[in-house]
């Protein structure tokens, strides 16, 4: 095996490494939502940070995805998560503010 696809793999791990702990917070997230609803309130803080790591992962969703179809390697995680501002493709969720 090269650099570059020890490289490749690492990277790889460490999205799926990021996916399953995205996928735990959610999770308990959920449990914490119900558990305050059974009670009778209705916190939008839980909702927002919800809707908050449902878009992360579904960025590192399609970052995966992308690796895996393509095989190429942003320099970064951070560097690949940060929204294209030239298109329109860019997601901003409802409340986020915009420089």
């Amino acid at each position: 095996m090269d650099r570059q696809e020890a490289v490749k793999k690492l990277w790889r791990a460490e999205l799926i490494a990021r996916l399953e702990l995205l996928d735990r917070m959610i999770l308990e997230r959920s449990i914490r939502q119900e558990f305050f609803r059974e009670r009778g309130s209705e916190p939008a803080s839980f909702e927002k940070r919800s809707k908050l790591l449902e878009v992360t992962r579904q960025q590192y969703s399609a970052l995966l995805k992308q690796h895996l179809l393509d095989g190429k390697l942003p320099t970064s995680v951070s560097d690949a998560l940060k929204p294209d501002v030239s298109s329109n493709s860019c997601f901003v969720p409802d409340g986020a503010q915009t420089e």
